[in-house]
């Protein structure tokens, strides 16, 4: 059987990203597997598992916006910033921070801010992993990169454990973000425990654990994998007709009437609704033409991509809108530009 999907994995404490994919993939004999954001073994939660053509939509996945709970000990610095590194120093002060001042600090990493990776990372640098370097006993220098936090709350704070709740953008390392609260406290801190609970829409009450996942037959797995049509739901849903869906499958630029689409020919849908939590997207591009769309108003918040279907609801890939080209009026055709086509074989059911 053909499988193209998104598996939302539970990954169980102290197995790698690496193990589970590598585990899954001769579990089920898919030959194309792979997965959007790493976790650390330490970690537990949402690992974003891409199977067969979704792989190539693991770019779009990973920038995502993620939430996380985490548990950090203050009071001790580790090597690796997790309870399982070396411990480094040990806080001898006799006044805990109070709520207030874990507020001030928090105030400092909210928004955009600038992170170093940590040692213990699989970012490279001159040709080896960091973590390789690390553990060679060496220290690398490492560039500030920028990330995003979203939300930094409290949960519960009882001296020498404090529960936070995270959603932040991209590349933000929470093991790093706990290191450098400790740091600015002035007791130090490493990462106790850490779950990923919520990746774009996708949440942990949508994961499938790893003892059911292992103990599943084909059948049984492909009901639990999100159709490669629906894993961007966030993004409108364009349907063609044949000539469009020709001109899509081939890669080629195509144009749409907005008096069609006004008259319900081309059918735009969404399935995106909106969160008070800010989970939902990622970098997906804006664009200042999308606005004179449908009748001056903005399509989807002003997001410039779409998945593109046929009339039958095959998925065919994603579609970007751009400007008309030359002495054409933007007012009156909508222009798609292919971006990732997809649509090989239509019988195969992953791919809906």
């Amino acid at each position: 059987m053909c499988t193209s999907g998104l598996l939302n994995l539970d990954k169980p404490y102290g197995m790698s990203s690496f193990h589970a994919i590598s585990a899954i993939k001769q579990r089920f004999g898919w030959k194309k597997i792979g997965h959007a954001g790493t976790l650390d073994p330490l970690a537990t939660g949402i690992l974003s598992v891409c199977v067969g053509k979704a792989t190539r939509l693991i770019p779009f996945l990973t920038d995502y916006r993620k939430r996380y709970r985490a548990l950090i000990r203050l009071g001790i610095e580790t090597e690796t910033q997790d309870r399982e590194g070396e411990i480094l120093r040990v806080y001898s002060g006799r006044r805990y921070p109070s709520m207030d001042d874990i507020e001030m600090v928090f105030d400092r990493f909210r928004g955009q801010t600038e992170q170093v990776p940590p040692m213990y990372s699989a970012l490279r640098c001159k040709g080896r992993r960091l973590y390789e370097w690390a553990r060679a006993g060496k220290e690398v220098p490492r560039s500030p990169r920028k990330i995003t936090i979203y939300k930094l709350a409290c949960l519960a704070y009882s001296y020498p454990f404090l529960y936070i709740d995270v959603i932040c953008g991209k590349g933000t390392y929470i093991r790093t973000l706990a290191f450098d609260i400790g740091a600015c406290l002035g007791t130090g801190a490493h990462i106790w425990a850490l779950e990923r609970v919520g990746v774009g829409w996708h949440k942990i009450e949508d994961t499938v654990s790893w003892k059911d996942v292992m103990s599943m037959d084909h059948r049984k797995i492909e009901e639990n994998i999100v159709p490669i049509g629906d894993m961007l739901s966030f993004l409108p849903v364009l349907k063609l007709d044949a000539k469009g869906k020709e001109a899509m499958i081939h890669g080629r630029r195509f144009f749409i009437d907005k008096a069609d689409i006004a008259d319900k020919k081309y059918n735009f849908d969404t399935d995106y609704e909106s969160s008070s939590e800010g989970l939902f997207p990622c970098n997906i591009e804006k664009s200042p033409y999308v606005d004179k769309i449908i009748d001056g108003e903005s399509l989807n918040g002003g997001i410039s991509v779409l998945r593109i279907k046929d009339q039958d609801g095959n998925f065919l890939g994603l579609g970007k809108i751009v400007p008309a080209e030359k002495g054409s009026s933007v007012d009156d055709l909508v222009c798609i530009q292919p971006s990732l086509v997809l649509a090989t074989n239509l019988k195969c059911k992953g791919d809906r």
